[in-house]
């Protein structure tokens, strides 16, 4: 009886998984073995340890609810540094969401509860990166704000081709 049940339980968790191969698929992660190119140098200024990649361009803010990602080094030193154009290894990949909101002074508050009411969702994928060349450099955080109270969209995370929209002429990601 106990094995009917646990084969029934992992065929309707199976049956119920969204699963999909399409880089256009917000359920799509990127798989392993994938490794994200960095085409021109990058600066990062002091005493920052990230900048935000936004439309093809560098800059140290975002429009929170467009696709953004956020290269993100290890240590803050005392001088700003440049990542070279490099091979990064995608070493894992995982996701996270967080209920967001303004408040009237304009600063993002970030709720724990499921019963406060959010205006929106961080949707974040993050890319752990590995490079022997440039160890310091940790990972992109490809994020945006989706759905939310007032909005008939449910909260979906990027797609793998609307990362590489954003990354477009910095970083170059490619599949395995």
């Amino acid at each position: 009886m106990r094995a009917i049940f646990t084969l029934l339980s992992a065929l309707a968790l199976t049956a119920c998984a969204v699963h999909s191969a399409d880089p256009d698929s917000p359920y799509y992660l990127l798989p392993t073995g994938s490794t994200a190119v960095l085409e021109q140098p990058v600066r990062i200024p002091s005493p920052g340890v990230s900048v935000w990649i936004q439309d093809g361009r560098v800059g140290t803010g975002r429009d929170h609810y467009r696709p953004a990602c956020k290269l993100e080094m290890w240590t803050r030193p005392d001088h700003g540094r440049t990542v070279e154009p490099d091979t990064f290894r995608v070493s894992r990949v995982d996701r996270n969401q967080m209920q967001v909101a303004f408040d009237t002074g304009v600063r993002k508050v970030v709720f724990d509860q499921a019963d406060d009411s959010a205006t929106a969702y961080e949707m974040e994928t993050r890319i752990y990166l590995a490079s022997e060349r440039q160890p310091e450099v940790y990972r992109l955080v490809c994020t945006h704000w989706s759905g939310g109270v007032g909005s008939s969209d449910f909260p979906q995370h990027l797609s793998i081709n609307q990362i590489r929209g954003t990354l477009e002429g910095i970083f170059r990601l490619e599949l395995p």
